[in-house]
């Protein structure tokens, strides 16, 4: 098996897809315990981008026993794949968010400027 099939597995979508959820729920409880914070514009500008690679590099630091490629099994390189792997689930939640946003303002279901899956 090549690297790039490794890479490219189901586990890892399942590693992408945890993470999403996880850094919804941390979302969550900032917004309602510390509102204030919210607010602030190191929060919104270097925190939140920062925290699906923060959560994925914890995840694969904790992870020992998860299905790695063989090239990350060794623990820096294991952070520094689920931190890519954190960094590819942020993207791909603002991809599906904005599809999402595009759909229900072309039916007339929300306007504009609302973040539907952290309302």
């Amino acid at each position: 098996m090549d690297i790039l099939d490794q890479i490219l597995n189901l586990s890892n979508a399942v590693f992408c897809f945890v993470v999403v959820i996880l850094v919804f729920i941390q979302h969550k409880v900032i917004s309602i315990y510390f509102k204030k914070i919210t607010s602030s514009r190191v929060y919104k500008e270097i925190l939140l981008p920062l925290g699906p690679i923060g959560t994925g590099g914890i995840m694969a630091a904790l992870m020992k026993n998860y299905t790695w490629p063989t090239d990350f099994q060794t623990f820096w390189p294991r952070v520094c794949f689920g931190m890519t792997l954190g960094l590819l689930s942020a993207h791909l939640y603002k991809i599906v968010n904005g599809y999402i946003k595009k759909k229900e303002e072309s039916i007339g279901i929300v306007d504009s400027g609302k973040d539907l899956l952290t309302k």
